[in-house]
């Protein structure tokens, strides 16, 4: 399974890293999810741990602003194929609710194919 990471806000407008363990009951992953961020809130720094999980994917929201395209640093040395997956402001377009969706992969793990399929998926 997956292990989502994500970044949690502060109120002063920092942010630390974060891990959010997979849970098959939604309600049991949601409220956990809750109790890790108010969790990392009360903390200080990226709370980074060293960590490298090999399931890892990574998304982030910037519900400030909307975007056409995003980038994000890799090193290739480090062998980082972590997917990465980003959203941005929703904004209406006519009668459609859009939301700016980046996705940040390594080739070797997926093709656009399947970039394409998830997409899809997206677009409800």
């Amino acid at each position: 399974s997956l292990l989502p990471e994500s970044t949690v806000g502060r109120a002063d407008h920092t942010f630390s890293f974060a891990a959010f363990e997979y849970d098959p009951d939604e309600l049991v992953f949601i409220r956990k999810a809750k109790v890790e961020m108010e969790r990392l809130q009360a903390t200080t720094g990226l709370n980074k741990g060293g960590t490298f999980h090999p399931n890892a994917i990574h998304y982030s929201a910037v519900p400030w602003l909307t975007f056409t395209d995003m980038k994000h640093p890799t090193n290739i040395r480090s062998g980082d194929s972590v997917p990465k997956i980003s959203t941005g402001k929703y904004f209406r377009e006519g009668e459609k609710l859009m939301l700016p969706v980046s996705v940040t992969c390594h080739h070797g793990l997926m093709d656009g194919y399947h970039v394409a399929k998830f997409i899809e998926i997206l677009d409800l």
